[in-house]
């Protein structure tokens, strides 16, 4: 499956679903790891590398379901404030 990813907030997200119409784009939801209290999140898409070795469900990343199993180790945000136009790559 290939994900989308975007820069927001000083950090990389991935954006498996987006909302369209005519003229922009914005992602249903965003999807980090979380950082330990007290470390920054990592900005830039390396970070999201992460990801290869924590197998993400589909429930997750269509639905926006947490497994119980990653819910201390995954941030979920629904509907950011994310509008791109149409045409835009979705990296910002």
């Amino acid at each position: 499956m290939s994900i989308d990813f975007v820069e927001w907030k000083g950090r990389a997200w991935l954006a498996p679903v987006w909302r369209e119409n005519e003229r922009t784009r914005s992602p249903t939801r965003l999807i980090a790891p979380r950082f330990a209290p007290g470390m920054p999140p990592l900005a830039g898409s390396n970070i999201l590398q992460i990801f290869l070795e924590m197998p993400l469900t589909k429930t997750l990343l269509i639905d926006g379901l947490v497994p119980e199993h990653l819910r201390d180790l995954i941030e979920v945000i629904e509907s950011p404030d994310v509008v791109l136009p149409m045409g835009t790559e979705p990296w910002l």
